[in-house]
């Protein structure tokens, strides 16, 4: 019987450790494929590309994503995660809910600013069969935002004729607008408009910002907005 069950938690143990492996080699390729598209852009990188910043075989990269397609939509899925994750710790600290909101915006232009790979990946991957799973995630983004009003509202920090539910939607338009400008600050037509408007990128996000709380705190609350 001991031997048994010694057996049985050397098979368990042994189970873990290759699951673990998995995922590590998993994670390994998805670093290097962001390096590798950084550098090359999404359209240029390849499968021998990245199988060679994995220092793996185009083979065992195959054996985790079937095409180059499958692994684009995982550094989306990456994406999607490590921002819902920067959200819920916003929602986990002891904030007004506007103060809440405020730190989720400046939290998503920081991730676009400093993951541009992942930024691309939301934005220009193409609908695929599994794109509800990407639809489903957004709006887990928007679900915490509203959550975040939501608590805005019952501490006095927001407006309570807000509606959560629109607001989010608004806010999660005006952030995805921001991006679009992140996305393509090196084209002419973008950057004439911000010349005619006398702004940068980074004055408008924090003009956005501003704006944005202007209209939604209530009368008897301030907040820092530098």
């Amino acid at each position: 019987m001991i031997q048994l069950l010694t057996n049985e938690r050397a098979f368990v143990g042994t189970k873990e450790r290759k699951v673990r492996e998995k995922e590590q080699r998993k994670e390994t390729i998805l670093s290097a494929a962001v390096q590798i598209i950084a550098e090359k852009g999404f359209e240029c990188a390849t499968m021998e590309d990245i199988a060679a910043g994995s220092e793996l075989s185009k083979g065992t990269l195959y054996l985790y994503f079937e095409d180059k397609s499958s692994l684009f939509r995982a550094i989306k899925t990456e994406a999607h995660d490590q921002i819902r994750s920067i959200f819920l710790e916003i929602i986990q600290q002891d904030l007004p809910g506007l103060e809440m909101v405020t730190e989720m915006g400046r939290a998503f232009i920081e991730f676009i600013r400093t993951h541009p790979v992942h930024t691309q990946s939301m934005m220009l991957l193409p609908h695929t069969t599994d794109e509800k799973e990407h639809f489903d995630k957004g709006r887990e983004l928007m679900v915490l935002i509203t959550h975040a009003i939501q608590i805005g509202i019952q501490d006095g920090s927001i407006r309570k004729a807000v509606n959560p539910k629109l607001l989010s939607i608004q806010v999660g338009w005006g952030l995805f607008g921001i991006l679009q400008y992140y996305m393509n600050e090196s084209d002419p037509v973008y950057d004439e408009i911000l010349k005619e408007n006398n702004t940068t990128i980074k004055k408008l996000t924090k003009d956005y910002i501003t704006v944005l709380l202007a209209n939604i705190k209530a009368d008897n609350k301030t907040t820092k907005t530098s």
